[in-house]
């Protein structure tokens, strides 16, 4: 049992000496000793020779690997050939300094390697290179590429998207890449005939009329996922949408960060109808009762199931309102963080809760204290509700206790309990409270626990259900863990996350893994 996880096996200078010391076989040990799947090396290569950590690769089962701010220069990127020795199928290269040479070499020291997934985000890449990019995309495995970052511009996005043809590409992500109205419709035009479906803009200027021209161009595509965060796109560019969104495939569509505003946000549902629209993001759109009142009174007769109204200003009339209307929906996820909901709002819309199908809810940043989270359990009592966030709230310990106590008797089987206050008093009761629930994952990370309360916690899980927890970021100090590991295995307990904390284990972590 892995009851420690994220405190690292063998710490990370000593594998780091293992590898650039040549000691090859030493590492491919440890990698499989310890089943260490991915290596992080964030900013840990700089001055280092990076063929020794591709030779050091061979023959590990490490498929995923993190290179991002190692100031990896054009000259370096020949040696990842030597990948095609690996497992590695996950490469993250963002933050270096890969230009058009760079860039040219590494996709064909990729190819007959087994890397399915490339960022490249944050380099120095120009829109030719764009082009000779997706060009040279047909030789590898590649599905999966983030260019974000990259100053491609239109020309380079149009240019990239139709090299793309005969690829084996499904995901690009062009995030913050200088493209304008002009150059998201010649982008999405040249999808036609690829094997695209999902497609990441945001961060760029599309703008009202960039939008109905790119969701236009989308109709004979085969992509189904459309993220477009933060494009200025307005009130004018929802009205739009009724137009160009019923022909498409698309099932995803992000449009957070975009100053909508209720009129916007009534334009655009009214436009989900008929459409294959299942999970649609608004948050931070400038939405308030007045907006939440309309979404919710049009969504009947839609195919939404998942909405995202995060980060905007529903107060209590809205969350009222929406807890009502929901079952007449097919809403399964419905995420309200940071909004103004507070105790009141809470607690009227999770009395609305029976007889929809709502089954994960978020809750984050509301203002919701003791008292609103024991209205909450309350109201989830005969619910379809699995899956709780209620994470930097207010709770404390007496909420934490209030609110497991009225667990009983529901559905929820996951919790999330970050940065609520809450110290031994609150999580000692909260896992004793658990005894008869089907919660199997609690995360309390970010809270007031100590090495003593941690112990008792585990103590009182004995009896639960719980498989799952996470403690990160407490004030856990040292303790011994043999006397941990005994309480873990009175428990059912598989995976125990204490990273981030500031405990010294006074017994080796290899020596309680045979345990």
């Amino acid at each position: 049992m892995d009851f420690l996880k994220n405190k690292s096996i063998k710490p990370l200078p000593d594998i780091l000496e293992e590898i650039f010391n040549g000691q090859f076989d030493n590492f491919k040990e440890d990698c499989n000793k310890f089943k260490i799947v991915s290596l992080d090396l964030y900013n840990t290569l700089v001055n280092k020779p990076l063929h020794f950590l591709i030779e050091a690769l061979k023959n590990t089962p490490i498929t995923s690997i993190r290179l991002s701010r190692n100031n990896i220069q054009d000259v370096d990127v020949k040696y990842f050939s030597g990948l095609k020795y690996s497992n590695v199928d996950n490469i993250e290269l963002s933050g270096n300094n890969i230009g058009y040479i760079g860039l040219k070499q590494l996709i064909d020291a990729l190819k007959g390697t087994n890397v399915t997934t490339l960022d490249l985000s944050d380099n120095q890449i120009r829109a030719i290179a764009a082009e000779d990019l997706a060009i040279a995309l047909k030789e590898t495995n590649l599905s999966d590429i983030s260019l974000a970052g990259n100053q491609i511009g239109d020309v380079g996005a149009r240019n990239f998207s139709y090299a793309l043809k005969g690829s084996k590409i499904t995901i690009i992500n062009l995030c913050d890449c200088q493209i304008s109205s002009l150059g998201a419709k010649n982008f999405a035009n040249a999808l036609k005939d690829t094997n695209v479906i999902s497609i990441d803009l945001s961060f760029n200027n599309i703008g009202n009329d960039g939008f109905k021209d790119l969701l236009i161009a989308l109709k004979d595509s085969n992509v189904k996922i459309v993220e477009l965060m933060n494009n200025q796109i307005g009130a004018f560019g929802a009205k739009l949408l009724a137009f160009a969104l019923r022909d498409t495939k698309i099932s995803t569509l992000d449009l957070g960060s975009n100053p909508l505003g209720d009129l916007g946000a009534k334009f655009l549902i009214s436009a989900l109808r008929g459409t294959n629209i299942t999970t649609i993001s608004l948050n931070d759109c400038q939405i308030s009762d007045i907006g939440a009142k309309y979404i919710f009174g049009k969504l009947q007769g839609t195919n939404v199931t998942a909405i995202n109204l995060s980060s905007n200003k529903i107060g209590v009339i809205g969350a009222k309102v929406i807890g009502t209307s929901l079952k007449n929906t097919k809403i399964t996820s419905i995420d309200l963080s940071e909004n103004e909901i507070g105790n009141s709002g809470v607690r009227d819309f999770a009395s609305q809760l029976k007889d929809t199908r709502v089954s994960t809810i978020e809750l984050r940043f509301n203002k919701i204290n003791n008292i609103g989270a024991k209205e909450l359990a309350i109201g989830l009592q005969g619910t379809n509700v699995t899956e709780v966030d209620l994470s930097s709230n207010q709770i404390g310990d007496s909420g934490a206790k209030d609110f497991a106590l009225g667990l009983k008797g529901t559905n929820i089987s996951i919790i999330m309990l970050i940065n609520n206050d809450i110290g031994n008093i609150g999580a000692i009761a909260l896992a004793n409270a658990l005894k008869g629930t089907v919660v199997i994952d609690i995360n309390l990370s970010a809270n007031k626990i100590d090495e003593n309360g941690m112990m008792d916690f585990v103590s009182g899980l004995k009896g639960t259900n719980v498989t799952k927890v996470n403690l990160e970021h407490n004030f856990i100090g040292e303790f011994d863990a043999n006397e941990l590991a005994r309480k873990l295995s009175e428990t059912k307990i598989v995976e125990f996350n204490l990273g981030f904390n500031c405990a010294e284990v006074n017994t080796s972590l290899e020596e309680n893994r045979k345990k």
